[in-house]
């Protein structure tokens, strides 16, 4: 049943990519064994790290732009994750949430090692942004370690929300034991988290209602905005300057996060 369920929730593209078109945009892999291969775009002495998860049928590859489409981002590093079976799609998928979260877990604890040795402070922000499924990631893994900030992009409240928003005549008791494996639940995960959050959705989401949004803003317990955009699900929202500003504003509430935070275990 695990290996239906995640063929079908976690879909490559048919197609992986050329990791040698990464490095030439000037991303470099950041491999572990028996793991994906995630990306990382360097910032000299870097205000802080962006650690991003990309939707579902994407991969890191489409999520390179990035780097572009946000300059006001141009002081922080960009991390680009990856799950398994996306860059070669002959790989298998994850089986399970649990593996999932345990190779979010695992990236950014080699993310932590990457920023000790490439800025002069003494603690630097690390921002987990996800976007659709990725939404949903980012949030299990804030709840998982200490990050200054998140930002949860097209998500949905859980799985089996999300099933019965697109497929709504799949009974409900049949698609819970489908997605035993992968609850997914954001709203759960953003009820331990203490950063700060912005929730970002569009009006007009033909995928994930507005209302997965106002569920996931009403469970969070910390700092949190709420941002409501133009267009579709999958609608590039990165020319929606209200948008790029409330990025902004998140990173620089992660920033005085971190720096609390900072202050708080010296004392």
């Amino acid at each position: 049943m695990s290996s239906l369920v995640s063929r079908a929730l976690m879909q490559p593209p048919e197609e992986g990519y050329n990791f040698a078109d990464l490095i030439s945009e000037g991303f470099r892999p950041i491999r572990s064994k028996r793991r994906p291969t995630h990306w990382l775009f360097s910032r000299n002495r870097p205000k802080g790290v962006i650690l991003y998860f990309h939707g579902n049928a994407e991969t890191a590859f489409d999520s390179m732009s990035l780097v572009d489409d946000y300059p006001e981002l141009g002081r922080w590093s960009i991390v680009l994750a990856e799950y398994r079976g996306y860059a070669k799609p002959a790989d298998s998928l994850c089986q399970s949430q649990d593996e999932l979260i345990d190779d979010a877990v695992h990236l950014f604890r080699q993310v932590k090692q990457v920023v000790k040795g490439s800025s002069d402070k003494s603690s630097v922000p690390i921002v987990v942004w996800g976007r659709s499924l990725g939404g949903s990631i980012a949030a299990q893994l804030a709840a998982a370690v200490e990050v200054d900030g998140l930002i949860i992009e097209s998500s949905f409240c859980s799985l089996l929300d999300a099933v019965k928003s697109i497929m709504p005549i799949v009974p409900r008791t049949l698609a819970k034991l489908a997605l035993t494996s992968f609850p997914l639940d954001t709203k759960k995960a953003v009820s331990r988290i203490s950063a700060p959050v912005l929730i970002a959705h569009s009006r007009s989401d033909e995928l994930f209602p507005i209302q997965h949004a106002e569920r996931i803003f009403e469970a969070t317990v910390g700092p949190k905005v709420m941002h409501r955009f133009r267009g579709s699900h999958n609608h590039d929202k990165s020319g929606q300057t209200s948008f790029r500003r409330a990025v902004r504003s998140l990173c620089n509430s992660a920033e005085a996060h971190c720096l609390v935070c900072a202050r708080l275990k010296v004392c």
